[in-house]
Order: C-alpha cells, then structure tokens, then sequence
C-alpha cells in the first residue's frame, strides 16, 4: 500500500472550493491513484464505477493543477513539488534514490529535463563547491521529509527522540520482543546509535528503516545471549549448567533403564 503526503489545507483553498461536489471527489481520486510521478492514465471504466454521475473531459480540465499530456493521460503540475519538496520538476536530484523512480516515469512523457553537468577542469573548486551545494539541497531535503513524518502517524522513540516508528510497528516488535523491558533497550541502542553517527537518522521516504534495524538488534541478540548477559560468561555458572545437564541425562537414562 503506497502511503502519500496529503495537504490538509486543500480544504480551504478557492479553487478546490470553486468546483463542484463530483469535482472535489475526482480530484482526490486523482491524488490517490496517479503514479509517484503525478501522472494518472485515465481508466473512464473505473470512473464508471467509483462515481454515480459520468465523469467528461471538461470535469479534469476544471481542475486547474491537471494537464493532458494526451488524450487519456493526465499530470498533476504540483504533485511531485509537495510529495518530493523541490521547488520544481527540474529541482528533483538524479543521484537521490527517492527520485530516481520520479524522474524515470517524468522522462517516459518527456516532462523532465536533468540539470547540466559541470565542466571538467584542471581546477577542481568549481566543481568542488557545486558538489557541497548538492550535498546541501539534499540535506535541505532530508530534514523536510523528517519534519513531515508526523502526517503518517509516526512517532518517536529512544534516548534521544530520534527512532521513528508507527504504532502498527511498534506493536509488532512488542510482541516480538516479549518484553516491554528489552524493546526498551533495542530503541535506546538504536537511539545511541543515530545520535552517536553510527546509524542513519530518520527518512520519511525510508518509513521501515528503524523498524527493520531494530529487528536485526533483537536478532544479533538471539544469537548472542552471552555478550548481553555477564552470567552467561561466568565459568562457575557455566560448569552448573553442565552439571544439571548431566543430573538430567542420568535422570532420563535411569528411567529408560527401567521401563525397558
């Protein structure tokens, strides 16, 4: 399920109140049905079915963010700048991994167009400085989409308020923890760890991050017990271990003994 960054405000702006009750119904379906790229392929098919009234041209091109591209294709203009946070289309970064899919569909119906390359040069503080800008945009970008997290009903956990997980999330590693106490301890680990440069802070185009990273800790936890608890490291509790195993085997092979 593809989960999107809604604008609450849409509500109060004139030209979504200038249209009719079908209209305002189409254009969330749009919103809700076209690709990551802003672009809906238009099924009039599923229109039949979604909408009582007959949904026409004239009801898309009432909506003003919409344009045909052609005859049964549309794009929302403004839909990639609020779900991706660019300024504009050609604002989206090739090297960025959330925009790569984005661009890919944008160049399928010639939409976008890749920013220049830098001129190779003997001199390398030109090229140098727009690598930091880059680097810059995309830090911009980052926090953005961390500040958003909360319209997905994220919340934060850890140490330091800075492990981001759904309440769906964190209940599924309640159970499988099993214990409030050791959940505990795996998000401030995690929490540490962000803080501390040693794990990647939160990124709403990443929404399972942390919720897989603590898994993989419960895991490396499973497996090693012994670094987590000082008693499994204890030679005198090890060799009373090894002897109540023994009592036990003894036990088993008496009975054994006997029932044959």
């Amino acid at each position: 399920m593809v989960k999107r960054f809604c604008d609450t405000e849409i509500w109060q702006k004139d030209w979504f109140l200038n249209l009719s009750d079908k209209q305002k119904l189409l254009t969330k379906f749009i919103y809700d049905n076209c690709d990551c790229a802003g672009i809906y392929e238009i099924s009039w098919r599923m229109l039949k079915v979604f909408f009582s009234n007959t949904i026409t041209k004239e009801d898309f091109e009432a909506i003003k963010q919409i344009k045909f591209i052609d005859e049964n294709t549309i794009f929302v203009e403004d839909f990639v700048n609020f779900q991706c946070s660019v300024k504009s289309i050609n604002d989206l970064n090739p090297n960025n991994n959330a925009h790569k899919g984005v661009i890919k569909r944008l160049e399928k119906y010639n939409l976008f167009q890749a920013p220049n390359e830098p001129l190779t040069s003997p001199s390398l503080g030109a090229h140098s400085g727009a690598q930091e800008k880059e680097k810059e945009k995309e830090k911009n970008i980052s926090s953005s989409l961390v500040l958003s997290s909360s319209l997905n009903g994220q919340k934060f956990y850890g140490k330091y308020n800075n492990v981001c997980l759904t309440a769906e999330q964190y209940n599924r590693l309640q159970v499988l923890c099993m214990s409030p106490k050791l959940l505990d301890e795996l998000v401030d680990s995690l929490s540490e760890n962000i803080e501390e440069g040693k794990e990647k802070s939160y990124r709403a185009d990443f929404p399972n991050a942390h919720f897989i990273r603590i898994e993989k800790y419960f895991e490396y936890r499973r497996k090693n017990p012994e670094k987590f608890n000082p008693n499994l490291n204890n030679k005198e509790n090890k060799a009373d271990i090894a002897r109540e195993n023994m009592r036990l085997a003894d036990k088993w092979l008496q009975k054994y003994n006997e029932d044959g």
